[in-house]
Parts: structure tokens; C-alpha cells; sequence
């Protein structure tokens, strides 16, 4: 369904820790390059073949029909370098603290949202079935509220749009700001290993075919210390009581 956000689009960096990644590996690759341009055999010229092509990753799907990849399906932007997600400690709807790093090895979607957006209202039932549908495998949903008042007004828009998964109040957009987030509903997946995977601009069916095959997909990936693929619900806190996760810096 197309992407539907409650502000205009406007520039769209990642957050400043992926963009110097970024820049780094760029340089990095520029000079494996041309090194492996200096030391390649005359053979090889003319191959037809882009110099480094071999090197892109294939996206999920590509050796489907043309379309196919979910994550294109699903409108999802991702990072050319996957580098850690910025860490965040967000007081709790309700009572308690949550910490990103105390999901480390689930699949974390974070989800900025607020009360005023009715594109961030639409797309909540989708998340919560999303939530319900893969919580005991290892997925977590985080709804990061953008409201900067009184947490009544949040409380009363869930009474009636009830969810389960945690709600964080971002009051002062600290945040936010450090994820870059322009626009609302605002989405970032994260993988297992903490790093950020993707993100989406806008209203999204989370829980449609294509978002199911990318969940998928993430949860099969290996966590921290796993040598292969999809060894079960991943470890961490308790999702009921994530402020009894220990403090980071």
C-alpha cells in the first residue's frame, strides 16, 4: 500500500552513526578498488561486468520473479553499511524504563509514532497483530511516542486503540532526533546483532505478506555468539519487565 506520512517528505539521512559508517566503507572499498584494478590481468577488461559489481549484496528475493523482494514490496529503505542502532533509554507508559540494548538478539521495530497522526492510528492494529504473531519467536515492537505533553493524553488515545506492546514517551524528542525522524508514523527494523536493517516513512500493512517475510527472514538471521541461522526465540529480559534491564552508559 503506499507509504503515507503525516509531514512532507524532506532529506533523508540515516541516523550520524550509519552515515559515517557509511563514508568510511565507502572510502575503504574505493581503495580495495583500486588496488584490485592495478593488480587485475589484462583478461579482464571488457568483461562487460561494472568493476566491484560481484561485490553489492543481493537484496531478499532477488532470485524471485521481478517484484517479489518483500522488503521492496513493503517500501523499506536500507542502509548501504549496517552499522549499531543508537542506544536509547526512554521512560515507560505506565511506569519503568526501557533500553534498547536490553532487547540485544531480538528483532527490535521501533516504531515513532503519536496521537495526533492518523496514519500512526491506522497502521497500529497491523502492529499489534505483528506483535502478537511473533513475540514468542523473538520479535519486539517498541511504540515511541512523540507526544510532549501530559502521558494522560497518550493513556486516553490507548484506551481507545489498546495495544500490548510497550509504549516509550519521547517528551523532549532527544530520541527522535538522534534517529533522524521527520515525518510520522516513522519506522526502523533492527536485527539480532543491534544493528539497523531498515526503515519506513509513513503508514505500513505490518502485518501483511511482505512485512511477515521480512520478520521472518530477520528472526532466522543468527544472534550475537550463534553460529548459524534461526536457533530458536532469541535470550534477553523478560518483555514484561524490561526496566529491570541493567543500566547502560
Amino acid at each position: 500500500m503506499p507509504a503515507r506520512a503525516h509531514r512532507p517528505p524532506g532529506p533523508r539521512p540515516w541516523p550520524a552513526t550509519a552515515r559515517l559508517g557509511a563514508l568510511l566503507a565507502a572510502l575503504a572499498t574505493l581503495g580495495a578498488l583500486g588496488a584490485a584494478l592495478l593488480a587485475a590481468p589484462p583478461a579482464q577488461a571488457g568483461s562487460g561486468k561494472a568493476p566491484g559489481e560481484s561485490q553489492k549484496e543481493a537484496p531478499a528475493g532477488a532470485a524471485s520473479a521481478p517484484g517479489a523482494d518483500p522488503w521492496e514490496a513493503l517500501g523499506l529503505d536500507r542502509p548501504k553499511v549496517r552499522l549499531p542502532a543508537p542506544p536509547f533509554r526512554l521512560p515507560r507508559l505506565g511506569g519503568g524504563e526501557a533500553a534498547l540494548e536490553a532487547y540485544r538478539g531480538r528483532v527490535v521495530l521501533i516504531n515513532f509514532w503519536a496521537t495526533w497522526c492518523r496514519g500512526c492510528a491506522a497502521e497500529m492494529p497491523a502492529l499489534e497483530r505483528l506483535w502478537r504473531r511473533y513475540r514468542e519467536r523473538g520479535l519486539v515492537v517498541l511504540g515511541v511516542s512523540a507526544d510532549r505533553g501530559d502521558p494522560g493524553v497518550v493513556r486516553a488515545f490507548l484506551r481507545r486503540l489498546p495495544v500490548s506492546f510497550p509504549i516509550l514517551l519521547d517528551r523532549d524528542g532527544a530520541v527522535r532526533r538522534r534517529y533522524e525522524v521527520w515525518a510520522l508514523p516513522f519506522t526502523y527494523l533492527v536485527g539480532r546483532d543491534g544493528r539497523l536493517r531498515a526503515r519506513a516513512v509513513g503508514e505500513r500493512d505490518w502485518d501483511g505478506p511482505a512485512a511477515r517475510a521480512v520478520i521472518e527472514a530477520l528472526l532466522a538471521e543468527p544472534g550475537p555468539g550463534e553460529a548459524g541461522p534461526g536457533a530458536g526465540a532469541a535470550s534477553g529480559p523478560p518483555l514484561q519487565a524490561p526496566q529491570q534491564a541493567a543500566r547502560g552508559p
